[in-house]
């Protein structure tokens, strides 16, 4: 199983930092683990942000949308930094405008 650290309002940065390093020490197997999160500057992505420098190598994706997690798992043989590259591209391209094209 995938660890998972739920940032809930009343949590202190303090334990959530120490419970997502000690989620990337638990995943690691030597070649760096992705850390996804919801938009850029909420809290669960400056905690993810504080994990880099723990002698693990993490790259963090904020943004997450479901064409980016596919992209994650349809493509586990990448290494980290190409992993991250298929996951961000997938997450911008797998955005559309579907209908609605008239001016109100």
């Amino acid at each position: 199983t995938v660890p998972l650290v739920e940032v809930v309002g009343t949590a202190r940065a303090e334990g959530l930092l120490r419970q997502a390093r000690e989620a990337v020490r638990e995943l690691d197997e030597g070649d760096g683990v992705i850390v996804l999160t919801d938009m850029f500057g909420s809290t669960p992505a400056n905690i993810a942000a504080a994990l880099s420098g723990q002698g693990v190598e993490v790259a963090v994706i904020a943004g997450l949308n479901l064409p980016m997690l596919v992209r994650l798992l349809n493509y586990p043989g990448l290494g980290l930094s190409q992993l991250v590259e298929k996951a961000v591209s997938g997450g911008v391209e797998g955005i559309f405008r579907c209908c609605g094209d008239r001016e109100a």
